[in-house]
């Protein structure tokens, strides 16, 4: 079934408030080398892989993207990840590395999911880790705090 509706999910000038919910086509476009803007959402769901195959992948040269909300970073995160919210992911695309997979990965699958789709469509190649950091927890991986003590998935 196709996505009729999507939500905002940032604000600025010349987009809808935050959480405002638009038509398809309305959601996160980006592009390697840094250009990126407000497009669509939509897409083909990305390949998901495991907890286990998000860490092999990531001692082979992948990288963890993080794109929760910062309050959710902080309470608990994979030690190798990278963050970047979600929120945040048009303004920042240009910091991923085009040459490498990306693990996207949020709290249970749903927002990495998004983001994975996007990223793919731009020319990157990008994962969703399915169930998120709930998934990476329950696999016993570490899981870290913004001090990095032992963390907590929020």
């Amino acid at each position: 079934m196709p996505v009729t509706q999507v939500r905002c999910l940032r604000y600025g000038a010349g987009t809808p408030p935050r959480g405002q919910i638009l038509p398809a086509g309305s959601g996160l476009h980006l592009a390697p080398g840094g250009s990126a803007n407000l497009d669509r959402m939509d897409g083909d769901a990305p390949r998901g892989v495991s907890a286990a195959e998000a860490l092999e992948l990531v001692r082979s040269d992948a990288i963890l993207l993080d794109v929760r909300e910062d309050h959710e970073w902080a309470a608990g995160h994979a030690p190798e990840a990278t963050h970047i919210p979600m929120s945040r992911i048009a303004d920042r695309a240009a910091d991923l590395p085009a040459d490498k997979t990306i693990v996207c990965v949020c709290h249970v699958g749903a927002r990495s999911a998004a983001v994975a789709s996007a990223l793919n469509r731009a020319g990157w190649t990008a994962l969703n880790l399915t169930g998120g950091m709930e998934a990476w927890a329950a696999a016993g991986l570490p899981v870290v705090d913004h001090e990095g003590h032992s963390g907590v998935v929020i």
